[in-house]
């Protein structure tokens, strides 16, 4: 309550002097000042009038009325005694501080004797420190009723004075507007409690489901590396089988193919040495004296070396030269046999012979 006195004294106070309005005067901007405050600030000043709260200008002198209403209001608030503060008694049973305060009976209560006054019907407890803002500042009396129109409690007597010809019915006990509002906040207190409870319950299904998803992730995905892995192996020992058997026919076409290439060199070295003395015969063909010098024995006797020669080497059966051909076969053959290893089917065929 004293902050409320305050407030209404702030209201009251001229801007100027900082006291209560003494025949106040309103400009007509609405702002209001003690008459003779008003007269001394414009007295001041020779230029143009203003006003000292808003600081609007007047070219002329503007037309000033005494505001009656406002000095009724200041003489009854100088009527009125500042009040004082509210010491609730002590205890009405056991003396001791009281915790809460009945403004049917005017008695204190302590905390062990509450019961007490609960039990009894018609009684209306407060905390005890709240009980000077439930006395009225005008009548000192208790604000036993609220008046629904202005949303506020009052005492007996500014219902009688205020609402009754106003308002007529729109007043009603304080604990009954008390034991409603505690009703309505307990209904949606409840409504939120089961709100609170629905919220929970699909929390705790949620965090459930993903801890069971999670789970399932998990297990599925070590499932996954697993077969992965085995796969993995299984194609790197058929790699390693298969890469042994072709290093091993690799080895073996090397060895083919190098002793036929050093047979074929040494038949080409042999070739040509005998057709270069061929063509040594071939040139003393057109000599007069070659049939004399050289016997027909001799040179049926050469070509017979050279039949030799061209189709035996050290004494073993030479191969056709031709046979070297093969060699582009088999890369053809190598090539097909990558394609077929290295294909989708494959690896289909292969994943399901190992997980069948």
């Amino acid at each position: 309550m004293d902050t409320v006195w305050k407030n209404l004294e702030k209201e009251l106070t001229c801007a100027i002097c900082l006291q209560l309005f003494d025949e106040p005067l309103e400009l007509p901007c609405m702002h209001n000042f003690c008459q003779e405050c008003i007269s001394r600030a414009w007295a001041d000043n020779a230029g143009a009038k203003r006003c000292p709260e808003c600081n609007r200008t007047y070219n002329r002198d503007p037309f000033v009325s005494e505001n009656l209403k406002l000095a009724s209001i200041v003489q009854r608030f100088k009527d009125l005694e500042p009040p004082m503060p509210f010491v609730a008694s002590g205890c009405a049973v056991c003396g001791k501080q009281a915790q809460k305060f009945c403004l049917r009976c005017a008695e204190g209560c302590c905390a062990a004797h509450v019961p007490m006054h609960i039990d009894q019907e018609g009684h209306l407890l407060v905390n005890a420190e709240d009980l000077q803002s439930w006395t009225c500042l005008q009548h000192g009396n208790y604000k036993l009723y609220h008046c629904d129109e202005e949303n506020t409690v009052i005492c007996q007597k500014c219902y009688l004075a205020r609402c009754v010809p106003s308002h007529g019915q729109a007043v009603c006990d304080v604990e009954v507007r008390r034991n409603g509002m505690r009703q309505a906040f307990m209904e949606q207190q409840g409504k939120i409690e089961e709100r609170m409870w629905a919220i929970s319950e699909t929390l705790s299904r949620a965090m459930v489901n993903k801890r069971q998803a999670e789970k399932s992730f998990r297990k599925v995905r070590e499932t996954v590396n697993l077969r992965f892995r085995k796969m993995q192996e299984l194609l790197m020992q058929d790699m390693d089988r298969t890469l042994q058997k072709l290093d091993a026919a690799h080895s073996r076409f090397s060895a083919e193919s190098s002793a036929q290439i050093l047979r074929l060199s040494k038949t080409e070295e042999d070739t040509k040495q005998l057709l270069s003395s061929v063509q040594m015969a071939l040139q003393k063909t057109e000599d007069v004296n070659f049939m004399k010098v050289t016997e027909l024995g001799h040179l049926n006797l050469t070509h017979c070396n050279v039949g030799l020669h061209l189709h035996s080497c050290g004494g073993e059966q030479c191969r056709d030269p031709l046979e070297g051909l093969a060699v582009l076969e088999t890369c053809s053959q190598l090539e097909k046999m990558s394609d077929v290893l290295f294909s989708p089917n494959f690896f289909r065929t292969l994943h399901h012979s190992k997980c069948g």
